[in-house]
């Protein structure tokens, strides 16, 4: 992993055959779900810039958007968050950088973790968003190899203040009803020990 890794980029992309085609776990065309994740990360600096960073590390917890372009499939350029957990169990990144990393998050479930999560959960509570796709298997949370904790994956999320009857999907309804009994803190934490 990268000392700096607000150096580095992500891209997602979505070609102009898959713009149309359905996503299975959200319901909406995957066009539509790079636009809403555009949106929430919208969301999310501004509640960011708006009342801060309350685990005293002054860095948002989710990617940046640094440009976009969606028409006719089109991509999206964001922060790179670090490894997913995921991959760092399953070990797919080279021995070294997968032994580092979890040298790292070994050292950090101390005080860091909870602070973080707090502040995490604190901000999409401020920018009024629920994230919809923490998977148990820890893909959509980043740890950079300074320990910072970062969610990913925005675009499936409901957001309180924009989504109604017309916006949500049966699907994204559902998934709604499953999130609301979720104890994102202990779900969280619980993902991340996993994982060591």
């Amino acid at each position: 992993m990268n000392s700096n890794t607000y150096d580095k980029t992500k891209t997602k992309t979505v070609t102009p055959h898959q713009a149309t085609q359905y996503n299975i776990y959200s319901g909406y065309t995957y066009q539509q779900g790079l636009h809403r994740e555009t949106l929430c990360m919208k969301l999310l600096y501004n509640a960011y810039l708006k009342h801060g960073c309350i685990c005293g590390r002054n860095k948002p917890h989710f990617p940046l958007l640094l440009s976009r372009k969606i028409k006719n499939g089109g991509h999206i350029k964001m922060t790179y968050q670090g490894i997913d957990l995921q991959k760092m169990k399953n070990k797919k990144y080279s021995l070294i950088e997968s032994l580092n990393g979890l040298k790292t998050l070994n050292g950090l479930l101390d005080d860091s973790i909870p602070k973080q999560i707090d502040c995490i959960i604190n901000l999409l509570y401020k920018a009024n968003i629920v994230h919809l796709d923490l998977n148990d298997n820890g893909k959509n949370i980043c740890i950079s190899d300074t320990g910072h904790l970062s969610i990913i994956d925005f675009d499936i999320m409901y957001m309180k203040n924009i989504d109604n009857n017309k916006t949500l999907t049966p699907l994204m309804y559902k998934r709604i009803n499953t999130f609301k009994r979720v104890d994102f803190k202990n779900k969280i934490y619980n993902i991340i020990q996993g994982v060591i």
